[in-house]
């Protein structure tokens, strides 16, 4: 107003701020209420292209009310630790995987040589037997890597790398270097059987059968042969032998599900392990450990009583029928042959070892239908509970029948948790009967016909596995889309990928 005379005028808000008020400390969102600002502070206001220094944590600390204060600031704090671990786990979750895969290699290597100081023990307590059976595992084992290796990388014709990779194993040092090539991510070179990860896969099968369940049996009957030694090594050596057998059953089937890859090719079947939140992802490998455990325990508790019972021939008898009995089941049901290019001996024999490996650690790995099957993993299983129940509940002994209760109770509740701690759709897979041909023929026509390169993972089969169901439908398709291909050279489209090509 120009008739105004008073040099200064004061605009007033529904409060009574006195003039002068910095616009900082006035501000209606630090104070907590309206303001009244003089003409003169507005003067005294810097410019607008040079805005006052904002508040500082301090600042809004020393504003917040008081009888809150240190909520707030325990809340914040509690944030950024939080924050800062789960950024920290996903940075280095390559090197935890890594120091995983290391850690089960250094305990394989362990293993072995806790059976070599087995074996001098017995030799020095005169039970020469047993020397003579750990010695037969441990070679036993050996020459199964050795032939495994050898079938391996034949196709590549290099006699040097073949006598490379055979030290490797009579240095017993291939779980160690196995683990650094899946850790490192080595790629399946031209001629090589299969990749790295199923390599290190098939390796770890082989110790277990040939190893460190035959050790399990050795070690129990040599405790029950000297029942007067007080010692506590024979019981440590069997406690190991049992938790790593069990440990390395659970890190297979881990390896397997955690993949991206594997969750990205095959979602129908890997993604039963929560990986979103690490609690959930502790409870259901410690179920799937004690799964493990409580299946080795039956069934050393199985063959133990089998061999008082009937010595040596009724127990070789019963597990050479029984494992007749599940390969007549997957003869009758068609699904006897292998996905890999081998011969017929090469996949009878890695057909026993899988069953074998099944009935003694009930990995989750086996129940894929190009392996045994969701129906004959959950059978083995069960067989397990029958024939430990069966044979333990007919014995005098009290205390023999209350640990085949225990084993029996142990086995199905850890069985019935862990199907429980998964989706509802992950566990049609550990009940279905799903042949492994009908298996790629679903995968093809379903989960794989989204891209070309999803649908070229079928090539990762010898071509006799998957003609049984799809007949030349995949070789029309490949027909029509490979003259693109070749123009265009997609990144996918690897020598190896080309050498697969029918």
């Amino acid at each position: 107003n120009p008739n105004t005379s008073s040099k200064s005028v004061t605009i007033t808000t529904k409060s009574s701020t006195p003039p002068h008020t910095s616009p900082v400390s006035a501000s209606p969102v630090l104070s907590g209420g309206p303001r009244a600002i003089s003409s003169d502070s507005l003067l005294e206001q810097k410019p607008t292209g040079f805005p006052s220094a904002p508040a500082t944590p301090a600042d809004v600390q020393a504003k917040a009310p008081r009888s809150g204060r240190g909520n707030y600031i325990r809340s914040i704090s509690v944030k950024k630790v939080a924050s800062s671990i789960s950024a920290r786990i996903k940075r280095n979750r390559h090197i935890i995987a890594k120091l995983d895969l290391y850690l089960t290699a250094a305990l394989s290597i362990a293993d072995m040589f806790c059976d070599i100081v087995m074996i001098c023990r017995y030799f020095s307590r005169g039970q020469g037997g047993f020397a003579l059976a750990s010695i037969i595992c441990v070679g036993l084992n050996l020459v199964i890597q050795s032939y495994f290796v050898f079938v391996q990388h034949r196709k590549q014709n290099n006699w040097l790398l073949m006598a490379k990779e055979q030290a490797i194993v009579f240095s017993l040092l291939k779980p160690g270097v196995d683990a650094h090539r899946v850790a490192t991510s080595t790629k399946q070179g031209v001629g090589e059987l299969a990749d790295s990860k199923t390599e290190m896969s098939y390796m770890k099968i082989v110790e277990l059968v040939s190893e460190s369940i035959p050790g399990t049996l050795i070690q129990l009957s040599a405790m029950f042969s000297a029942r007067g030694d007080a010692s506590m090594m024979p019981v440590l050596s069997l406690a190991s032998s049992i938790g790593t057998s069990a440990f390395i059953a659970t890190q297979i089937a881990y390896d397997w599900d955690a993949g991206q890859k594997k969750r990205e090719e095959q979602p129908s079947l890997y993604g039963y392990l929560n990986l979103k939140s690490l609690r959930h992802l502790f409870w259901q490998l410690s179920w799937l450990f004690l799964l493990s455990v409580f299946t080795l325990m039956a069934r050393a508790f199985t063959c133990v009583i089998l061999f008082e019972r009937g010595g040596p021939k009724l127990l070789v008898a019963a597990l050479f029928g029984e494992l007749v009995s599940f390969l007549l089941i997957k003869m009758a049901r068609g699904d006897l042959d292998y996905w890999i290019d081998a011969s017929f001996p090469l996949i009878l024999a890695e057909r026993s070892f899988l069953i074998l490996c099944c009935l003694w650690t009930a990995c989750p790995q086996f129940r894929h239908p190009l392996e045994l099957g969701g129906a004959t993993w959950s059978l083995t299983i069960m067989w397990n509970v029958t024939l430990a129940a069966t044979l333990g509940f007919t014995q005098q002994d009290e205390a023999v029948r209350t640990l085949a209760a225990a084993v029996c109770t142990g086995t199905c509740v850890s069985y019935v948790i862990f199907l429980a701690s998964m989706e509802s759709k992950y566990r049609n897979t550990f009940l279905r009967a799903l042949t492994g041909k009908a298996f790629v023929r679903d995968e093809y026509r379903n989960n794989w016909a989204g891209t070309d390169q999803a649908r070229m993972y079928i090539v990762s089969y010898k071509e006799a596995f998957w003609r049984a169901e799809l007949g030349d439908e995949f070789k029309e398709w490949l027909q029509s889309k490979l003259p693109g291909w070749l123009e265009e050279q997609p990144e996918w489209l690897t020598e190896l990928k080309r050498s697969q090509i029918p």
